[in-house]
């Protein structure tokens, strides 16, 4: 099977403050937390649904001092958001994560991701632009499976497993 590690990260000083800024840095935070549903994972915190009304995403990195590490199976699947931005403390996007989010029309997955689980993209018909930073190791099975909109990927260097079908029925890919 496939094997996870993950970093452990430390709990911070960094929190969310009322005005979407890190009430210790200073730095934006994303969306509000009350957007999202959230668990304690065993690395840090899951976001495990979207609840928010805006159509534009920004999965913070920290919540209440904890850090995101993962998107769970299916948190923002079939969900009408238009763009996501995706925290540099992330380390796996789940399985079905964002299926069918057929209104965003980029992704860009920071380098600290190390897993995008199977069918995490599939549908995203809307998305034309891809980006895979280095650090990115495993590509499962129809992760972007049916994003007939992209028409180029780069894969990066630190790729290790890139599933059969990972790519499937994306009709105006090129390789």
């Amino acid at each position: 099977g496939h094997k996870k590690s993950y970093t452990v990260l430390p709990v911070a000083k960094h929190s969310q403050g009322a005005d979407g800024r890190c009430t210790y840095c200073g730095v934006s935070t994303g969306n509000p937390e009350t957007d999202f549903t959230y668990a304690l994972g065993p690395y840090g915190l899951v976001i495990t649904g979207y609840v928010g009304t805006s159509s534009k995403v920004a999965i913070p990195a920290y919540i209440m001092g904890g850090s995101v590490v993962a998107v769970a199976s299916g948190a923002f699947a079939g969900k009408n958001i238009t763009e996501v931005q995706l925290p540099d403390t992330l380390q796996e996007i789940g399985k079905f994560a964002f299926e069918d989010c057929t209104a965003l029309t980029e992704i860009l997955i920071p380098s600290g991701v190390k897993l995008i689980d199977e069918g995490a993209f599939m549908g995203c018909t809307g998305v034309t632009s891809l980006y895979l930073s280095e650090g990115v190791e495993s590509i499962l099975y129809a992760a972007f499976a049916g994003c007939s909109g992209l028409t180029s990927v780069t894969l990066p260097a630190s790729l290790k497993t890139l599933s059969y079908g990972a790519f499937g029925n994306c009709s105006s890919l090129t390789l």
